[in-house]
């Protein structure tokens, strides 16, 4: 796990890559839109792995990891025709455009750079401990109207809708990113919180088994359709506020604060389900959701963002 989590630090770089050749390319502007493009292709294929893993397992238990070995032996062939323009020319290539100048050793006290870090490690902490927690809430219910062989096949069928709604979202993000800019984590924090509601009101007051797993279902996908689109977002705003030298330095900080986020939430939700049921760890969620919303709406009328 350790040398998996390296490996997405070295991966998130890859974006600045993808701004720096756009930049060269004077398409800056496209970042949103052609990030989103690889988000959509990400989505579907889990999609399509949420359906044929099972099946994968039972010809062969190994297969789904002998396959994951030759895919990353791809992408390993693939990196090498991946270059950034920057080092060719080089030269930092950055937009023709005011940038946010200050200096490196003061650049993790800067306002506004820690205003992001905590905001992404706040909402990203959310979102993965939520959808994680809110997929087991819907899995223990499920084993209350159904065998453990029919719980695998509807929790199997509640995943792939779940992408299907990832996969929406990232195609949609664009066109909103381009019609609310910055107003788009104002959204992304009330959707949050709207799903987190979805999951709760499925689970206390349905009592018709269709319905109630229908409800949950919408709330868990909502969950799965900001995922993508707050991560794109937090990076695009630093691409877009600072200056390209401190890009690779503050997207490490970006991947810290996010584990931080992770990591403090991780733990409290295995405090609170030492004494608590699942769902008060749902309610908790809906409440930090809250709070991120007004901390979200504070940054916005402040102009921080």
């Amino acid at each position: 796990m350790v040398i998996y989590e390296t490996a997405f630090l070295f991966k998130n770089m890859g974006d600045i890559l993808i701004k720096n050749n756009l930049n060269y390319l004077e398409k800056g502007k496209e970042f949103v839109k052609l990030r989103s493009n690889t988000n959509t292709i990400y989505a579907v294929v889990t999609a399509i792995i949420a359906l044929i893993i099972g099946g994968l397992f039972n010809i062969f238990e190994y297969l789904p990891m002998l396959l994951c070995i030759l895919n990353c032996l791809i992408c390993f062939l693939l990196s090498f025709y991946i270059f950034d323009i920057a080092d060719i020319k080089g030269e930092t290539v950055v937009e023709k455009k005011e940038t946010n100048k200050i200096g490196k050793t003061m650049l993790i006290t800067n306002k506004l750079v820690l205003a992001i870090m905590i905001l992404y490690g706040v909402f990203y902490g959310v979102v993965y401990i939520g959808q994680h927690n809110s997929q087991l809430l819907i899995q223990f219910e499920l084993k209350e109207y159904m065998t453990i062989q029919n719980v695998a096949t509807y929790l199997g069928i509640i995943i792939f809708i779940s992408r299907i709604a990832r996969i929406i979202a990232n195609i949609s993000y664009p066109s909103l990113y381009k019609k609310l800019k910055n107003k788009v984590i104002y959204i992304l924090s009330f959707s949050l919180g709207i799903a987190f509601i979805f999951v709760l009101v499925g689970f206390y007051l349905c009592n018709t088994v269709v319905l109630k797993f229908l409800i949950m279902t919408i709330g868990f996908s909502l969950i799965l359709m900001v995922r993508d689109p707050i991560k794109l977002y937090m990076q695009n705003l630093i691409l877009d506020k600072f200056d390209s030298n401190y890009h690779q330095t503050l997207f490490a900080y970006l991947t810290m604060f996010r584990k931080i986020g992770q990591c403090i939430f991780g733990a409290i939700v295995s405090c609170l389900l030492i004494k608590l049921d699942l769902q008060y760890v749902v309610w908790m969620l809906l409440c930090i959701c809250v709070v991120n919303i007004f901390f979200s709406k504070k940054m916005l009328n402040n102009n921080t963002i």
